[in-house]
């Protein structure tokens, strides 16, 4: 019922809800909430500024059990929607991937200080170096 005068009460957006956004850790405990209705692109951009990583730096995110993302190896991250990789209401762990000059090994450096005092399961290689083990 519209009242004379009155602008009926403003509903929510459509099509739009809390699981379009995740929680992303990094630094000294922070996190940042980030919306995943934007391009791999926009987002590790975003996540790069916000950690203050160097623009060439690559990024990635892995989940609270270990499991690397691979926004690094999208193909096309400027039209590839972010939430083709990742779940709305999770927390993601900012890490730094590390690709060695002559070679084809791969290591990932958690950008979450103190990541086994957060997450003592996940599996980490050296606590003081960061790296994680991933498969």
């Amino acid at each position: 019922m519209l009242l004379a005068g009155r602008d009926p009460a403003p509903q929510p957006c459509q099509g739009y809800s809390s699981s379009m956004f995740a929680t992303v850790r990094f630094g000294d405990n922070c996190q940042v909430m980030v919306n995943l209705l934007c391009c791999v692109q926009t987002l590790t951009g975003h996540l790069k500024w916000k950690c203050q990583c160097r623009p060439e730096d690559c990024i990635d995110l892995v989940d609270e059990k270990g499991t690397l993302m691979n926004l690094s190896k999208v193909e096309d991250p400027a039209s590839e929607y972010a939430s083709k990789y990742l779940q709305g209401r999770q927390r993601y762990i900012l890490i730094r991937v590390v690709r060695e000059e002559n070679s084809k090994d791969t290591s990932y450096e958690s950008l979450l200080e103190d990541l086994g005092k957060h997450y003592p399961d996940l599996p980490v290689r050296d606590e003081k170096v960061k790296v994680l083990i991933l498969p």
